[in-house]
This record gives structure tokens, C-alpha cells and sequence, in this order.
């Protein structure tokens, strides 16, 4: 109770499962001492287009996490692959869950309000090379972001 953790969100792309996208932080999280969340859509990907329906679950289970661990509400990160990303970009520009400090990577920008980007941290990944969501895309939208100077934003692609 003395010590304060931070806390990632890591939320899986389409089609896949928070058991499987665990396994891709769980090292990390037990080396550098840190809660891990990887929670699953309720249908195939994360309901993108309403954001209320999987947000709920998701703030059901950070209350439960939050009841039973200190965690450091300074130090959490939202972040998810592919449909994960583009669902933790829309959790933190709904305003839903107080989500400050978002890493998508392999994404697209939802369908949201960039007005709510103000004060937001963002470290976006994505490959050059990506086929389902073209890079091209993804480099539409980070220059409106920046051009604003509402959030702190890097970009980052990768070959």
C-alpha cells in the first residue's frame, strides 16, 4: 500500500483476445514493476464506432483494479495494436476514462473530435510497410495534432 504502480492498458487488435496480447507485455511488466491490464472486446475487435459499449467494461475493470492495487492515476498508458490502438485513441479523445497518455501502434484515427486532443501525450508507431492500415493514412492525421499544439505528439515509423 506504500508504493504507488503504474498501470499499462494494453488493448489486442481484431480478431484476437486479451490471454493472447498479455504475452506480449508480461515480461516487461514483471521486470519493471508495473499492473498490466489486457482485457477482451466483447465482440471480434473493440467497438470503435460506440465507444460506450466496451468502455464500460473496461472502466468496470479498472474500479476492480483500483480497489485492489495502489495504482499511480499520473502513470497509466492506453495502449493497443492495430484495432486495440485505434480504440485507445478513442477512449482518450471520448473523455469516457480519464486517459491522458496514449502508444497506438498499427492504427487508424477513429472517428472522434480532435478538439479533445488538448493536453494529450501520444507515441504513434507504425510500420512503412503496413497493408491494412496504409502509412499514408496514419501520416494525415498527425500534422493537424501537431499544427494546433494542443498534445504532445511523436510519430514514429518503422521500417
Amino acid at each position: 500500500p506504500d508504493r504507488a504502480f503504474p498501470l499499462i492498458v494494453a488493448l489486442h487488435g481484431g480478431y484476437s483476445h486479451g490471454r493472447d496480447f498479455i504475452w506480449a507485455w508480461i515480461r516487461e511488466a514483471r521486470s519493471r514493476g508495473f499492473v498490466l491490464l489486457a482485457p477482451t472486446s466483447q465482440a471480434i475487435t473493440w467497438s470503435i464506432t460506440n465507444v460506450e459499449h466496451d468502455g464500460k467494461l473496461l472502466e468496470h475493470h479498472l474500479k476492480d483494479i483500483f480497489s485492489r492495487i495502489h495504482i499511480d492515476r499520473s502513470r497509466i498508458l492506453f495502449t493497443g495494436m492495430s484495432d486495440g490502438g485505434t480504440f485507445a485513441l478513442e477512449l482518450a479523445f471520448s473523455g469516457m476514462i480519464a486517459c491522458d497518455t496514449v502508444a497506438p501502434v498499427a492504427c487508424a484515427l477513429p472517428p472522434v473530435d480532435l478538439q479533445n486532443a488538448k493536453g494529450k501525450c501520444i507515441f504513434w508507431v507504425h510500420g512503412a510497410q503496413d497493408w491494412i492500415f496504409p502509412a499514408g493514412r496514419a501520416l494525415l492525421i498527425p500534422p493537424k495534432l501537431v499544427r494546433e499544439k494542443w498534445t504532445s505528439l511523436s510519430v514514429c515509423f518503422l521500417e
